[in-house]
């Protein structure tokens, strides 16, 4: 869990704002998701113990109106992630810890609530928390899903990846690039011919993808060639390492969110997790976006019985 946890400090620490997962076909965030969680809210009392589990920076508490409640807490394993949620929303109180296990120091804790966060620490994770509500307390899940709209985005982004490390696009492009500085005419038409072997396939992936890091190194990579006299050779060379760099960064928080995703053998052992712990009203529904044909996630939620 220690290596996980170290990648999404560093995804934090890098994150605009909040962190929000962005599920709108042109990155915005969607409004269904806020709407959703003001309607389970509506039913909280001001009084109840609620905790945000793999809260981020609070996307849940962000969407509605926290200062309504006098007891929130939010629990997640990134400290950057969390330091995010404090500045901006002081009064919640936030645990550092593992997802899957137990929450330290609370009890009767009346409603649990994740959004695109519990699922990360697998059917334990969901185990850990429903074994800590209160009876008449209740679970309410968004996670993701296998075939969700974030998920199909994610495998672009990672097939777009793997074409650029497969097709050696950073080396042959580091290689052009100093030819053509060192003024190396042999050189220069070697690697030329390299990259115009590898250019066909990535171009035609970009145009397929618009919205990938695929397409967006590529099509940054030949304008700063088309433009080149206003650089230096270092400069392009380490603009290089850097989306290099950037693109295992995005590989792994992709495979992190894909295998995340749950599925049918995953919601039904989380509903006999239930069941063994007296809760009733299970439920599993995709939530759906403005027009979508495709889900954003499942929304699951239960009550545990009095």
């Amino acid at each position: 869990m220690s290596k996980e946890k170290n990648e999404w400090d560093t995804y934090w620490q890098a994150a605009d704002a909040d962190g929000e997962v962005f599920v709108g076909e042109k990155g915005e965030k969607n409004n269904v998701l806020k709407s959703y969680w003001t309607d389970i809210f509506s039913a909280f009392s001001k009084d109840d113990l609620i905790v945000d589990i793999a809260s981020g920076a609070g996307s849940i508490y962000r969407s509605i109106d926290y200062s309504a409640f006098d007891h929130l807490y939010a629990v997640d394993a990134s400290k950057p992630a969390l330091a995010s949620l404090k500045r901006d929303l002081s009064s919640i109180n936030i645990i550092e810890q593992d997802i899957s296990e137990p929450i330290l120091g609370l009890s009767k804790i009346k409603r649990i609530v994740s959004q695109f966060g519990i699922e990360y620490g697998g059917v334990a994770s969901f185990e850990a928390a429903i074994g800590q509500i209160d009876n008449g307390g209740s679970i309410h899940t968004v996670s993701h899903i296998e075939d969700s709209t974030i998920q199909t985005k994610q495998k672009h982004q990672l097939s777009g990846i793997a074409l650029l490390h497969d097709s050696r696009f950073f080396s042959v492009s580091k290689l052009c690039v100093r030819s053509i500085f060192d003024n190396d005419k042999a050189e220069i038409d070697k690697h030329t011919l390299q990259f115009r072997a590898i250019e066909p396939n990535v171009r035609g992936f970009s145009n397929q993808h618009p919205q990938t890091l695929t397409a967006h190194i590529l099509n940054a990579f030949q304008q700063m060639m088309q433009r080149l006299s206003r650089f230096d050779k270092e400069e392009v060379l380490l603009w290089l390492d850097e989306s290099e760099q950037q693109s295992f960064t995005i590989k792994k928080r992709g495979e992190a969110i894909v295998g995340a995703a749950l599925n049918q053998e995953k919601i039904d052992r989380i509903e006999k997790l239930c069941e063994r712990n007296n809760f009733t009203a299970f439920e599993a529904k995709n939530v759906y976006g403005d027009a979508q044909t495709q889900p954003i996630g499942v929304a699951i939620s239960a009550k545990k019985s009095v």
